[in-house]
């Protein structure tokens, strides 16, 4: 999200719900834009790299943990990088 970073959730809430008054008396387009808007919903159920505020820090103090035990890879080169990113 680079351009939407401008808005705020409230500022995003009010264009959304604006732009549905707009179209409101329009059918069709209101059943695309229901249809758009569950399968943005679905995508954001199903995506399995997300991942909540609690796990995302989990997943950090792991890695921490892995560096500090030295379980790190050593990648001097893009041959050694394309190498590591083929495991």
């Amino acid at each position: 999200m680079t351009k939407i970073n401008l808005m705020n959730v409230s500022q995003l809430n009010t264009d959304i719900y604006t732009s549905m008054c707009i179209i409101s008396q329009d059918e069709n387009l209101l059943f695309r834009a229901a249809n758009f808007l569950k399968k943005l919903a679905a995508e954001k159920l199903n995506d399995g790299t997300l991942m909540t505020k609690e796990e995302f820090f989990a997943a950090i103090a792991e890695s921490e943990k892995q560096v500090s035990e030295g379980k790190v890879e050593h990648i001097n080169s893009h041959e050694e990088l394309d190498n590591f990113l083929e495991k």
